[in-house]
């Protein structure tokens, strides 16, 4: 059994003239949020080997913040290939993961990661059925149960969405 976290970057600062998307880093509310998150994240009791973060600002400073409050310290890889990876590139990725890991982590951005979740999720826990008809909003979470011994076996629709968080609607 693998799982898979799939976490969004939290609330970065606005936009300003001539700054590059990639270097918004996070706001007060994104900071606070990430904590938030974090905890949330280690109270699941299912302790993340990896995470794997967008190489962007406010990416790498949710992971920062996340890996704080998790108790299980996990590894962290910067990529600046997850910076606004579309879900295929998402999918093809995980398939290439070390097998040693049990519980990995990814940090990125809209629209990928929901659409990864989407791809993945072929059936959900009770309640959740209908999470993903909504915004996946910043510092949103989702846990993707999947009942396969390799990452490079993984298929679309194969996975269970377990648990998802979201502190906030925006």
């Amino acid at each position: 059994m693998k799982n898979l976290f799939v976490i969004r970057h939290s609330k970065a600062m606005l936009y300003r003239e001539g700054q590059e998307d990639h270097d918004r880093t996070l706001n007060k509310i994104g900071k606070e949020d990430a904590k938030i998150t974090g905890n949330w994240l280690n109270n699941l009791g299912i302790n993340i080997d990896i995470i794997y973060s967008s190489s962007s600002l406010r990416a790498k400073a949710t992971t920062t913040i996340l890996t704080e409050h998790l108790d299980s310290k996990p590894k962290v890889i910067i990529d600046n290939n997850l910076y606004l990876a579309d879900e295929n590139y998402l999918f093809q990725y995980i398939k290439q993961i070390d097998e040693e890991f049990e519980a990995i982590a990814l940090v990125g951005h809209e629209p990928g990661l929901k659409r990864l979740i989407n791809l993945l999720s072929g059936s959900f826990v009770s309640g959740l059925e209908n999470t993903l008809d909504n915004k996946f909003s910043t510092s949103a979470a989702a846990v993707i149960l999947l009942n396969i011994p390799f990452w490079s076996s993984i298929n679309e629709r194969e996975g269970t969405l377990f648990k998802y968080f979201n502190n906030r609607n925006t």
